[in-house]
């Protein structure tokens, strides 16, 4: 067997026996061509060869198909799995606790962009100590849904935890008191939305 032939061979092997037995022709050409890039020069005599040893390594066992790279390749037989490691990086400059601020804009409920945001915010808050502060970004009228008050934690479904300090905006603040203010009369579930915009402007 020519060195062409030794090489083909190994990664038919190593192929099949990463595929319950069966090495596929197209895979093992390019791990061939990966070590032994002169062998472009003859595609055609490559492919065949490839052809001809797939046939004979998936007429094997699979366990004749380790022992024979065993014998031929150890080092392919053990493939090493890399463990990832998923953690969140450090805040730079930190020194003590944090004060990590959640500030949905409460213009309806929750989405899964938020719920990213409050877990991650959530976790810095686990690992350096501090407050999460639940601020809604309420400074335009024209965007805010009053039901969003009580929605956004409803919906929340346990996202925002710990029971969070809830704050508003200065004018948000001022706003939906007018707002409260000009729907008394009729009741905050049933008050128009024309109504309590113009109240608030």
């Amino acid at each position: 067997m020519d060195s062409l032939d030794e090489t083909i061979l190994k990664y038919a092997l190593q192929n099949a026996i990463g595929y319950n037995g069966r090495a596929n022709p197209g895979s093992v050409t390019g791990r061939v061509l990966g070590e032994r890039p002169d062998a472009k020069a003859d595609v055609k005599g490559l492919n065949q060869a490839v052809m001809r040893i797939v046939k004979e390594v998936n007429a094997l066992s699979l366990d004749q198909q380790k022992e024979k790279l065993a014998t031929i390749a150890p080092e392919l037989l053990v493939k090493e799995k890399k463990e990832r490691e998923f953690k969140l990086p450090d805040l730079p400059d930190v020194k003590g606790n944090v004060v990590m601020r959640f500030a949905p804009n409460p213009s309806g409920p929750l989405h899964i962009g938020h719920s990213r945001v409050v877990m991650l915010t959530d976790e810095y808050v686990k690992r350096y100590g501090g407050r999460f502060i639940n601020r809604f970004e309420d400074t335009d009228p024209a965007r805010v849904d009053p039901e969003a008050y009580d929605i956004i934690p409803k919906t929340s479904n346990g996202s925002v935890p710990r029971s969070p300090r809830r704050t508003s905006s200065p004018t948000g603040w001022r706003s939906t008191t007018t707002w409260r203010r000009s729907c008394s009369r009729t009741g905050m579930r049933t008050c128009a939305t024309a109504t309590w915009r113009a109240g608030a402007s």
